[in-house]
């Protein structure tokens, strides 16, 4: 079966993990098999009305359907587009927003001394740690969920930032293939080049530990630049990249992938039954 945007990994970077679900191909048959038994199962048609007619013209139609949906040429999710969501590239943590949402990202802004005393740990041990493969500068991740699956030996190393996730964040994508939360640093002269996300029902939360003037995230065509102990949320099927451009030191962040908050709890549960 074809992506979504059967072109969307010829315009923007695709990785070299063969374990990568943005970048795999996906077989929109098999998941509308098993959004069907998910609804049998739950009794949850009436919920799952508009969440099953995505994934039945996509797999009626190749994958294809969605190509055209998004209003914005920026955008270009890699595996599944829910038309019927309402998305940006920006969000903005206000009193005006989404309380829940907004609940969990005060939650991670209230603990960030303690979060980045725990990342300070790790990262001095070296353990832990995986390379992504830039073609400038260096990018290494720490994973405490990775792809939906919680690393146990990363995550009882910073029990206090998996506590906080397990425990206090209600819109962190857990069990859900498209959920993943880790420590990410890039140092000075890092390009991470032009890529979409795989969906646009997540909202990609950057809490920043620590960060100099120079690194910047650029998502459609706005950039942004981290401030420490403050986050950034985007919709990262949107075309994104990052690039340091700043001196002597890392910038570093706690990335958190969060429930677009238009979701109802019955196509969470769906998602994570499909995906």
């Amino acid at each position: 079966m074809k992506s979504n945007y059967p072109n969307s990994t010829t315009l923007c970077s695709r990785c070299s993990s063969p374990t990568c679900v943005r970048c795999e191909t996906m077989d929109y048959s098999l998941i509308r098999a098993k959004l069907k038994q998910f609804m049998k199962l739950t009794q949850s048609q009436q919920a799952l009305t508009s969440l099953y007619q995505v994934v039945d013209d996509a797999a009626n139609n190749s994958g294809e359907t969605g190509k055209d949906l998004s209003s914005s040429k920026m955008q270009c999710p890699t595996s599944l587009y829910l038309p019927y969501i309402i998305t940006q590239p920006w969000y903005t943590a206000t009193p005006t927003a989404d309380w829940l949402l907004m609940q969990d990202i005060q939650v991670l802004q209230d603990n960030y001394s303690q979060i980045k005393i725990e990342y300070e740990q790790v990262r001095k041990s070296q353990r832990g740690w995986r390379q992504n493969k830039e073609d400038q500068g260096s990018w290494s991740l720490f994973y405490l969920y990775n792809q939906g699956k919680k690393i146990i030996e990363n995550c009882n190393a910073c029990p206090f930032t998996t506590s906080l996730i397990d425990c206090q964040l209600s819109h962190f994508m857990r069990g859900n293939v498209f959920g993943n939360a880790c420590f990410s640093t890039i140092t000075p002269s890092t390009r991470i080049r032009p890529h979409f996300g795989p969906c646009n029902y997540r909202i990609r939360c950057h809490l920043c530990l620590q960060t100099v003037p120079g690194c910047s995230l650029k998502v459609g065509h706005e950039t942004h630049h981290w401030l420490d102990g403050q986050c950034l949320l985007f919709d990262d099927s949107y075309k994104h990249s990052v690039q340091h451009d700043g001196k002597d030191q890392d910038r570093t962040i706690l990335l958190i992938d969060l429930w677009h908050y238009q979701l109802s709890p019955a196509e969470r549960q769906a998602l994570n039954f499909i995906m």
